[in-house]
Order: structure tokens, then C-alpha cells, then sequence
């Protein structure tokens, strides 16, 4: 991914670096603490304005460029990468999606960091940023499965079933061994009464995942709604020879029992 974004960060040198990076500071290259106001850049080499005049510096020598303020400068790709990472691991995903804009400012024309930057905001519950992100994906001709079912679920959470199902459908077309994308369509199917149809799809997830607890529950409350008493019994005495301890599935048997 790196090399991707590299290449893109070159055919953006020209457009949007040299007029706005005049701000940011080098502050360490090959390892010794400098504190230089980047003048101009190239492909492979950073200006930077000293007392003497301009200097050109190689990009492998520069560890790390900070703004004035000491924050992560947009065009730090690594330090931004490292400060994501970090606060990804602190479960702070607001502020690393708020770090992944900054990626974005320097490689708006990169499906990966658009992929990165949904990823994110879903995580930090922005989701009309995520839509237009994945959206961005898509339309840059990276038709990947698991970003169609992403995606559908976005929609799903946004209430917007149909474009959902849609975006479930064109996943499972894409990759039908996706089993998430027919658990997830099948659950909205069920939402809309739709049983034989949610049916068919739970059976699917159930072939690749038996022991999926979840989906047979989900299948016996298709066929309870179908009338059909007995395969509804079935799924959910499945569930306990799975998990004994099931809850849901003791109380669903319990009340086709006693004629509830």
C-alpha cells in the first residue's frame, strides 16, 4: 500500500504541496535535530531554507517533518500511519479517523486510504463519511466483495433497507461464499416478512457455518412465522446440542411447550 501512495503523493507534488507546506518544519534528518522550514519539494527531495539559502535534501535522510505547533504534518506519511496505529490501539477511533483526513489531504486519489479513512469512521459512528468513502471506493473500480457487504451494512445502520439489500446482493454476487453478506441480507429479509426468502439465505449460512447459533435461531423465527411448527423445533434443538446453555433457544422452546 505504501508504494501506492507514494506514487500518488508524486502526481500530487505539483498540485497541492508547494503553495501550503511552508508551515511545516523538519525536525530530524539522519537522525539529528534540525528545526528548518521546508521551502519547496520534488519527487525524491525536500527543500528546506536555511540561513545559507536553499538546500535540497534527500527524502530517505528526513525521519520526521512537524507543523510549527508540533503536530503530525499532513505530509508526515509515516508519523500519521504510526499516531493511527497507536490510537487505534487505545480504541480512540474518532481521533484516528480524524488522522486519516489528514492522509487524505496529500492522497485524496487513493481507494486504500479512502478504504482506511471508512474503516475508521465506522468504527467512530460517522456514517456519511464512510458511505462517501466507500462510495469512493467503488467507483474507482475497486469492486471487492467485502467493501459491497461493508457498505450494505452502513446502510442497514443508516435504515435505508433497500439500498442495504442491494448492497448485499451485489456482494454476494461478487464473492458467494461471503457468508456474512447472506447473514446480513437474510436478517433484513426477515425484517421484511420476506421468510422464504430469508430462509434460503440463513440455510446458506448455515451450510458453511453449522454450528451458527445465531442463523439457527434467527432460521427457527422464519419458520415459527412460516407456521411450520417442527422445522422451527428443530433449529432451535440444534442450537442446544451446540450450547447447552443457550438461553434463547431453552426460551423459544419452552414457550412452543406450554402453547405460547
Amino acid at each position: 500500500m505504501k508504494k501506492t501512495l507514494l506514487l500518488c503523493l508524486i502526481l500530487l507534488l505539483y498540485i497541492a504541496v508547494l503553495s501550503e507546506c511552508r508551515a511545516d518544519k523538519i525536525y530530524y534528518i539522519d537522525g539529528r535535530i534540525v528545526d528548518e522550514q521546508i521551502a519547496g519539494r520534488n519527487k525524491d527531495v525536500i527543500k528546506i531554507q536555511r540561513s545559507s539559502g536553499t538546500v535540497s535534501v534527500k527524502r530517505d535522510r528526513i525521519d520526521r517533518i512537524l507543523s510549527d505547533d508540533g503536530s503530525i504534518s499532513k505530509y508526515d506519511y509515516e508519523g500519521i500511519c504510526n499516531a493511527i496505529r497507536d490510537k487505534v490501539k487505545e480504541g480512540n477511533y474518532a481521533e484516528a479517523a480524524s488522522l486519516s483526513d489528514l492522509l487524505l489531504q496529500s492522497f485524496s486519489k487513493s481507494a486504500e486510504v479512502h478504504y482506511l479513512s471508512a474503516v475508521l469512521n465506522h468504527k467512530a459512528g460517522n456514517i456519511s463519511k464512510t458511505k462517501e468513502d466507500y462510495n469512493f471506493v467503488l467507483e474507482s473500480g475497486t469492486v471487492d466483495a467485502k467493501i459491497l457487504n461493508n457498505l450494505g451494512a452502513i446502510y442497514a445502520t443508516d435504515r435505508d433497507n433497500d439500498k442495504a439489500i442491494e448492497m448485499f446482493n451485489q456482494a454476494i454476487e461478487k464473492d458467494p461464499g461471503l457468508t456474512e453478506a447472506h447473514f446480513n441480507l437474510a436478517g433484513l429479509l426477515l425484517e421484511k416478512k420476506d421468510y422464504p426468502a430469508a430462509i434460503n439465505e440463513y440455510n446458506k449460512v448455515i451450510e458453511r457455518e453449522p454450528d451458527n447459533t445465531e442463523a439457527l435461531y434467527n432460521l427457527g423465527v422464519a419458520y415459527f412465522n412460516r407456521r411450520d411448527i417442527s422445522s422451527a423445533r428443530n433449529n432451535w434443538k440444534r442450537i442446544l446440542s451446540v450450547d447447552p446453555d443457550n438461553r434463547e433457544a431453552k426460551a423459544a422452546l419452552n414457550a412452543l411447550s406450554s402453547g405460547n
